[in-house]
């Protein structure tokens, strides 16, 4: 499960597991959907899966603005 501050932002912005993200973090945008975090992964961490397959994880703390985007 995500931290508490992480999930206080989603809820905040309606943003579910599932939904597809613009995040811009350090001056740079990246784009894909949010997924759930697994058990063994950073709480403050968020996990995107990019449009290549790749899953990242990006810290709360250099995340600038979460956007939903449409879908």
């Amino acid at each position: 499960m995500y931290s508490k501050k992480i999930l206080r932002i989603l809820k905040m912005k309606k943003i579910d597991v599932g939904d597809r993200v613009e995040i811009i973090s350090e001056n740079r945008k990246i784009r894909g959907i949010l997924m759930p975090k697994p058990e063994t992964s950073d709480p403050n961490c968020l996990i995107i899966k990019l449009d290549d397959g790749y899953n990242i994880g990006i810290r709360i703390n250099s995340i600038d603005n979460i956007i939903k985007m449409e879908k």
